[in-house]
């Protein structure tokens, strides 16, 4: 069974404070590619580092990124995360 994306929560020590966070362990390859541009405020800090270090064992082609990344820098409110 492929999940559309699937995280595990685990406890992170930060300045004094213990927050939760979630690590992403699968998902579609489109799921992946749109949880680039979505909000990382609770989620894996660390995702966009691990997937463009990974994307080639689930993409046919790193096109497929580049292209999103043309599609999202043409949208304003994406264009921060992009840019």
């Amino acid at each position: 069974m492929r999940y559309d994306l699937n995280c595990v929560e685990s406890a992170i020590k930060l300045h004094s404070t213990n927050r939760l966070h979630c690590v992403v362990m699968q998902g579609t390859p489109e799921k992946l590619v749109r949880h680039l541009v979505e909000d990382h405020s609770a989620v894996d800090t660390k995702y966009v580092e691990d997937f463009l270090l990974t994307y080639r064992t689930f993409l046919d082609s790193p096109l497929h990124v580049a292209d999103k990344m043309v599609e999202w820098f043409a949208d304003a409110s994406l264009r921060d995360k992009v840019g």
